[in-house]
């Protein structure tokens, strides 16, 4: 006999958004709980940051927070996972993408303006096995050619903490 697994609570409701994304936010806390951060294979300045501010203390608020925001974010859209393209815009190594890529969208799409957290995001993305459709150096107008190269519109362009490097906040939002 196993002992039942705890199952927090990253977001209240029963109905099934609500339900599955919490589930994914679980699957998503144990991998990082029990992620080795020292075994990445990128810069020592980066893997510090990560291991210190994303897999210790902040883990669960950080996840509590992406979950919060994918559910309004898909409540408001209107639509299915798997018709919405989503951008993670400014996402630094947070756990926004992270939780993106374990749920069925038919796009989710790392963003940060520098390519060395690009690069160390995609490195924790391929430890952990969660499939991103592409990463996105630059700002506003690089989301933008990204998407018109490829042929589509985001329908969620969803940021946490980086209103501040925004800098023309009418064109971001137009």
């Amino acid at each position: 006999i196993t002992a039942p697994k705890t199952v927090l609570i990253f977001l209240q409701g029963k109905d099934p958004l609500a339900v599955l994304i919490n589930a994914k936010a679980n699957e998503l806390f144990l991998l990082l709980r029990n992620f080795d951060g020292n075994k990445l294979n990128i810069q020592e300045d980066l893997k510090n940051y990560f291991i210190n501010h994303h897999l210790g203390n902040r883990l669960f608020f950080s996840i509590q927070n992406s979950a919060h925001i994918i559910y309004q974010s898909v409540q408001k859209s209107g639509k299915a996972f798997n018709d919405i393209s989503i951008v993670d815009y400014g996402a630094g190594l947070g756990t926004f993408y992270l939780l993106a890529g374990l749920l069925n969208f038919k796009r989710v799409v790392y963003n940060d303006y520098l390519p060395e957290w690009k690069n160390t995001a995609a490195s924790i993305c391929d430890a952990l096995n969660i499939n991103i459709t592409g990463y996105v150096t630059g700002d506003i107008d690089a989301i933008l050619n990204y998407a018109r190269t490829e042929k589509f519109k985001f329908d969620i362009v969803a940021s946490r903490n980086v209103i501040e490097h925004i800098y023309d906040l009418p064109f971001f939002f137009r």
